[in-house]
């Protein structure tokens, strides 16, 4: 994740936005499975930021469900699934 930028709404909420890029190394190839940006809206908490809602925008979503990134991202997407849910 590159290239942050914040914008403060009031003392306690802000949007962010940020480049994200990730990547799998496997012996056979490195894989980018991740590309483009995402945009958050965060709250402060208890004096600590808090993510209230994220939205991720992927320039290449399709590269995750074809073979052989697809059975090496499995597990990851199945847990994203679960378990990407806000919590404050």
């Amino acid at each position: 994740m590159t290239n942050h930028v914040i914008v403060f709404e009031n003392e306690t909420s802000a949007r962010h936005k940020c480049v994200l890029s990730g990547t799998l190394s496997r012996p056979e190839s490195v894989y980018v499975f991740a590309s483009g940006w995402y945009e958050s809206s965060v709250v402060l908490v208890n004096e600590d930021w808090k993510i209230s809602h994220r939205k991720v925008y992927l320039d290449n979503e399709e590269a995750i469900g074809v073979e052989p990134l697809a059975s090496h991202m499995q597990r990851m997407i199945g847990w994203i699934m679960e378990n990407g849910k806000a919590a404050l």
